[in-house]
Formats: structure tokens, sequence, C-alpha cells
């Protein structure tokens, strides 16, 4: 967890998670990716919401992606990343109740 002058950053690193299998493809493809995560802290919920993400973060931010990848095949996931790093800030948004949560990344994004 990292710290700047507009907020925090948390990152989740090398988490592989298997990808949705094409209509014409036996093979089974995997995601292979690092979550980076930019909470705002001039947001009022700021403090509050840092603590329970951070106790939370492993558990629920591993189910979360794999719940969204798993929608997804190897080509889709090759075209779809900008993509899946706004449906999880928004499942992150909602889910957590915040506006602090402003940004999602995936710094590593690997399909195979």
């Amino acid at each position: 967890i990292g710290s700047g002058l507009v907020g925090s950053e948390m990152c989740i690193r090398d988490r592989v998670f298997t990808l949705k299998q094409g209509a014409s493809d036996s093979k089974v493809h995997y995601l292979k990716l690092s979550v980076t995560i930019k909470l705002d802290k001039r947001q009022s919920d700021y403090k509050d919401k840092k603590k329970l993400i951070e106790s939370t973060m492993t558990t629920y931010l591993g189910s979360a992606v794999g719940d969204i990848v798993i929608e997804y095949t190897k080509e889709e996931a090759s075209n779809s990343k900008k993509e899946m790093e706004n449906r999880l800030l928004k499942a992150l948004q909602a889910y957590y109740d915040t506006g602090a949560i402003y940004d999602v990344s995936f710094p590593e994004y690997v399909v195979s």
C-alpha cells in the first residue's frame, strides 16, 4: 500500500484466473494479472473505507475479479482490458459504497 498527495494505492500482484472456454476452442486459457486500486483521501469516508478495504481486499477482490474474468473468452479478454478495469471499478465502488475508490488498473495483464 502506497500513499501520495491525492490518496493511496493498493496492489494485488500475480493472480491467475481461468477464462471462459470459446465455442471453437477446446483449450483452457488463463488471464494473469495484477490489480491496482487508487483511493482519494479527500473523500469524507476515506479513512473508514480504507481500513475496510485493506481488511477485505485479498478475499473480496479475488472473488470480484474472478466473477468478471470468467465471462470472457481468450479472444474477448485480449481486447477487453479497459472494459474489465471499468467493470471492476464499478463493482468495488458499489460493494464498498464509496466514491473514494476512483481508479482500478491492471498493470500486468497476460492472456494465455
